[in-house]
């Protein structure tokens, strides 16, 4: 019953990259009757456009197949969720270079719970306002933190796409 009185707004925004990178951003979920799963993954390579890096779609695949096994918005599962795209990744890092933020987002239709590993941030936004709103794991980040960045120029940076070493590999807020 909630999933038919429950109503997700998802835009896909992305374009093919230029020059030298190669846009290799996926997409997938999984809508059960108790649970939704979505994900969203990022992966850059070289401009091989005959060969693009498929580790997004390895990462996306796995997390929905670990979701679908054991559907859950528990912070373990989505912990094991992002753990099962970070072995998915390693298995495959010699074939496919290994390299892809990762963003879950899980729902029972009430609620709902993110994790996210990489340079990858969640906006929730409500009535056209943004009403939550995650931290990435860039160098760039700490720059905006430390007032040397404006956080409109991140995307220009050369720092955006390295992770701090700070930060653990997979991170889950506490709400």
């Amino acid at each position: 019953m909630r999933k038919e009185n429950s109503e997700f707004n998802m835009y896909f925004l992305s374009q093919p990259g230029v020059q030298l990178l190669h846009n290799n951003d996926y997409y997938g979920c999984s809508e059960l009757d108790g649970f939704a799963c979505y994900v969203v993954a990022d992966g850059l390579c070289s401009g091989n456009h005959k060969q693009p890096d498929p580790s997004a779609r390895i990462a996306v695949e796995a997390v929905i197949s670990a979701f679908n096994e054991k559907p859950s918005i528990g912070k373990g599962a989505i912990a094991k969720y992002l753990k099962a795209a970070h072995n998915a990744l390693y298995d495959t890092k010699y074939v496919t270079g290994g390299r892809a933020s990762v963003m879950v987002v899980v729902t029972n239709y009430q609620r709902l719970r993110y994790g996210h590993a990489g340079n990858c941030r969640f906006n929730l936004y409500r009535s056209g306002k943004i009403f939550e709103e995650s931290d990435d794991n860039s160098l760039a980040l700490e720059l905006i933190k430390s007032s040397r960045l404006q956080k409109d120029k991140i995307a220009e940076h050369e720092e955006r796409n390295n992770l701090d070493p700070k930060f653990p590999a997979i991170f889950l807020p506490t709400r």
